[in-house]
């Protein structure tokens, strides 16, 4: 059998007066932002069980191309001569198969041109623009398991991430070549109870890490885990050794999000994230230290809680759906009980300020902080409920990134995150000094000594609610370790 030889030569893309060939990649293609419409009308039916049809001419696809029907409903065509084709151009309408023909023809003549020849476990995906002058293209190995292009390129080029070494680009290039697989599975028989097996195994352990540890680095939580389990043991084909085109597309995504999963932690490179807290992408160092003493003795303390939780939340760029929710419902239930809290204190400032004796200043300290309290407490519910929902990690990230500072890191978000208690904790503070004014200058001693222990108890009630905050990330920070894993040796 044939196989491909590449060169590592830098060949500038080829143009014709007719068709523009660039490269792309499986998770580039415009698949799921097309805009095109179509318009429903009536037909008529004949006579018996035929449905009569009233198109121009019949569907007619030249020799060794086939339609296929992608679970999700996609149509998309398959040649299956040298060099093997895929596309989802609708090559029923003849200007687009000619297109299609024109761009085949040019990526033959490129082939010939650099001395590489298709073996028949190579494809090669076209995608014609919307005008039909250009088309994207990129080829994959059904042996090797991985996407390539005629070209050398670099990753910035191709929209790609990163990488660290050669073998952690291939992690990559193999999460490529299962997202192909997955958008075109029906005319393909390659994969083998073998890969169900392996797959099983490694959501297996997948499965038995997230149970055993709080800082696993797997994407999927554990119910998830074992519903993905039940789903491929009982995907095994009773007849024979080859998965359908069915089970190919949605084994092949979960082989996708586990090739995901092995570059995202570096697996088996030189470092690699073995718990989900651990950076191992080299960072900025916070150049303004004095900000965030600043900011902690103004917030009590509450400011450095959250952004213990923040930065778990989002290490190295990753957020995981789980613990990012189970962390923004515990800010969410600390901003809800400031707006309960924070009302109460306004009222109780109102009654006071009726009192004789009452510091008019005191009060509008007392009902500012306090209603900044509310007001800001509600604006945070309002603004972060849409990411509350589940798998909203692509948008979270972005939140995030955005608000991220290189020399003070997400200082400002977690500052933000804790002004709804700040302002309660020194709401409190000026609702306590005018508790202890007004009995002192209306009441007798007892009496006076009787009225501040209330706004005193208040007050502590108030300073270890707020000093909750700090253990808000104890089961998200760095110094919970797994269940397996003994405590690490110090001296």
């Amino acid at each position: 059998m044939a196989s491909a030889t590449f060169h590592d030569e830098k060949v500038l893309p080829c143009y014709t007066p007719e068709m523009t060939i660039y490269p792309i990649t499986s998770q580039s293609t415009s698949r799921y932002y097309k805009s095109s419409s179509v318009k429903p009308r009536h037909l008529t039916l004949a006579a018996g069980p035929t449905l009569y049809s009233d198109e121009p001419g019949p569907q007619y696809l030249p020799p060794h191309w086939t339609a296929h029907t992608h679970p999700e409903g996609q149509l998309y065509f398959y040649r299956a001569s040298s060099p093997r084709i895929v596309t989802e151009a609708y090559l029923y309408r003849p200007e687009i198969m000619d297109r299609v023909s024109t761009c085949t023809l040019r990526i033959e003549k490129m082939l010939l041109e650099r001395q590489k020849t298709m073996s028949d476990n190579m494809e090669i995906f076209l995608e014609l623009d919307v005008d039909a002058s250009s088309c994207g293209y990129y080829m994959i190995d059904h042996n090797a398991r991985t996407e390539f292009w005629l070209d050398s390129l670099t990753t910035e080029e191709l929209y790609l991430p990163p990488a660290v070494s050669k073998s952690h680009l291939q992690l990559k290039l193999e999460e490529l070549y299962w997202t192909h697989l997955e958008t075109f599975p029906m005319h393909y028989d390659g994969l083998r109870s073998r890969d169900l097996d392996t797959l099983i195994s490694i959501y297996s352990h997948a499965l038995a890490d997230r149970m055993t540890s709080e800082l696993s680095t797997f994407t999927h939580s554990a119910e998830k885990c074992r519903q993905i389990l039940d789903l491929l043991r009982s995907s095994r084909p009773s007849k024979g050794d080859h998965l359908d085109g069915y089970t190919t597309c949605y084994v092949a995504r979960f082989w996708s999000t586990i090739s995901e999963h092995k570059f995202i932690i570096h697996s088996g490179q030189e470092s690699t994230r073995l718990n989900r807290n651990q950076a191992i992408l080299e960072a900025p160092t916070a150049e303004r230290p004095w900000l965030s003493r600043l900011s902690r003795r103004l917030t009590f303390g509450l400011s450095a809680g959250y952004l213990t939780g923040l930065n778990n939340s989002f290490t190295d760029d990753l957020v995981y759906d789980e613990h990012w929710h189970k962390f923004l419902g515990n800010c969410r239930k600390d901003w809800a009980s400031a707006v309960s809290w924070g009302f109460y204190t306004l009222m109780l400032t109102v009654i006071v300020a009726f009192t004789p004796g009452a510091s008019l200043s005191l009060t509008g300290f007392a009902l500012l902080f306090n209603g900044g309290s509310v007001l800001s407490a509600l604006l945070l519910l309002f603004q972060h409920e849409k990411y509350t929902v589940p798998y909203c990690t692509s948008e979270v990230a972005t939140y995030l990134t955005a608000w991220r500072s290189p020399s003070s890191g997400l200082l400002s978000l977690a500052v933000i995150f804790s002004t709804p208690r700040t302002l309660l904790l020194w709401g409190y503070l000026s609702f306590m000094v005018q508790a202890l004014f007004v009995p002192f200058k209306a009441l007798d001693l007892y009496l006076a000594i009787a009225c501040i222990s209330f706004p005193l108890l208040i007050f502590a009630g108030a300073w270890w609610w707020a000093s909750r905050t700090r253990d808000i990330t104890s089961a998200e920070g760095q110094d919970v370790l797994p269940q397996h894993m003994p405590p690490p040796k110090t001296g």
